[in-house]
């Protein structure tokens, strides 16, 4: 089972802060070549290794994250409050808790040049015809949300027992920008014109199909 925020909630990850301390550990682990083989589910194998081969593992060791949910309602998010020292496993070995909830920050719509607090899907970062260098490209996944996730309470989101309606995912392409370089890409972004620059692309892919409101 699938247990998510409400869709009217759209979580947008949760990224290393400025000035934390940050590092990858690279690691190098036998697996499968192909998705389709199952190999490692016998108990004897014999025959051609040749589908077996190396995999890159990449952990992220960070001192602290900083996550975003956005929604269209002020109201909605005071919810989140309720989670504030909250913890959970995340990523592969990972443990997170959330340590401090921000005042609602109110986001507008504009079109500048800046560096996207979050990912933003690469499709869109090319249809803007411009050159932009320094992103890290990877290959991701969203949620595939049923028409019955909309009318999900918030009482079955945050604290019931009821899995959230998603048909597993959908694989699309994002980039993110680990520093700035000094040549920010002009997008569509939500933002408080200050520190916060979320790309109205972002929001629109994760929010998925169904959803037809838009912040």
């Amino acid at each position: 089972f699938t247990y998510l925020l409400p869709q009217r909630y759209t979580t947008l990850g949760a990224y290393p802060s400025r000035f934390s301390l940050r590092g990858i550990h690279k690691t190098y682990r036998k697996g499968m070549r192909e998705f389709n083989h199952d190999d490692f589910s016998k108990i004897y194998s014999e025959g051609d290794r040749a589908n077996f081969q190396l995999h890159t593992w990449e952990y992220l060791i960070v001192e602290e994250l900083i996550g975003y949910v956005v929604t269209e309602s002020a109201a909605d998010l005071e919810h989140i409050r309720d989670l504030q020292d909250y913890g959970c496993y995340i990523g592969k070995e990972g443990y997170a808790f959330i340590s401090e909830v921000s005042d609602v920050i109110r986001l507008e719509s504009r079109t500048v040049a800046a560096y996207p607090s979050t990912i933003v899907p690469m499709d869109d970062l090319l249809k803007s015809d411009q050159i932009v260098g320094g992103c890290d490209i990877y290959n991701l996944y969203r949620y595939k949300w049923l028409p019955a996730a909309i009318n999900q309470s918030n009482q079955d989101g945050f604290i019931g027992t009821q899995p959230t309606d998603v048909d597993g995912f959908i694989p699309f392409v994002g980039a993110y920008f680990p520093k700035q370089l000094g040549n920010p890409p002009t997008l569509d972004y939500y933002t408080d014109g200050d520190d916060i620059f979320i790309p109205v692309a972002t929001v629109n892919l994760l929010r998925g199909e169904i959803y037809a409101p838009s912040l």
